[in-house]
């Protein structure tokens, strides 16, 4: 039924998570349970809630949440239980509270202005990251990669930053095809590439930290950890 089209296709794709959300469409659903006398109808615009809800929710659908949970008590459906265990659920979650979507085309971004000077101690890039999916977004057609160089969608290689001067030298970190990171060093002569031996799966949330450090007497090091995993330092 439309219900459950609608339930697959907003689980699914962020993007559209994100356009309901910008809808209002939480309130809108939330406002159809007490009319809605149909169990199996009720049950799925309830797991509507909880795939919206554990996307983005802010004070006013909170608290609309809670309005619903109080007239649901005394009515002769459970839904309370439902929306007390998604209210639970979504308190020990382990997310962000805000981040950017960056839709599942290419050259989409964050775009930094040119550093007149490269920090001389060094730098850190600290975030969380969710991929949807590693899959080619635009099946089988040529791109330019971060770096400039054409790949094809079997080398499809999601960056997730790329620090690079006008001759091509610097740092970039990328997913690979076997879903896991690597650090590539370029110079204008050669490039050193290093893969972290761990698997990202899609979908979940993961809490990167890498501190690429810059020495006088000795090789540059990288250090990385994956949501409290350390790996390195690599030179």
């Amino acid at each position: 039924n439309l219900l459950e089209k609608l339930n697959e296709l907003v689980s699914n794709h962020t993007s559209v998570k994100a356009f309901f959300s910008e809808s209002n469409w939480l309130s809108l659903v939330l406002g159809m349970i007490p009319s809605t006398g149909n169990p199996l109808k009720r049950n799925q615009l309830l797991q509507l809630i909880g795939v919206l809800a554990s996307y983005s929710l802010n004070t006013e659908e909170l608290l609309h949440i809670f309005q619903t949970l109080y007239k649901q008590l005394s009515s002769k459906f459970r839904d309370w239980s439902y929306l007390l265990d998604l209210l639970s659920s979504l308190a020990l979650e382990e997310k962000p509270t805000s981040y950017f979507n960056f839709a599942s085309t290419y050259h989409q971004g964050l775009v930094l202005p040119i550093l007149s000077q490269w920090p001389q101690g060094g730098y850190s890039f600290i975030g969380w990251v969710r991929i949807e999916s590693f899959e080619d977004p635009l099946q089988h057609k040529s791109f330019k990669s971060a770096n400039g160089e054409q790949n094809m969608s079997k080398d499809y290689t999601p960056y997730l930053y790329s620090f690079l001067s006008e001759e091509g030298a610097g740092f970039e970190v990328y997913f690979d095809g076997q879903h896991q990171l690597v650090l590539q060093m370029s110079t204008p002569n050669e490039k050193k590439i290093q893969r972290i031996e761990y698997t990202f799966l899609i979908k979940k949330w993961y809490f990167l930290a890498i501190s690429h450090q810059v020495n006088l007497l000795r090789r540059n090091e990288v250090s990385v950890h994956i949501n409290g995993n350390h790996f390195g330092p690599f030179s």
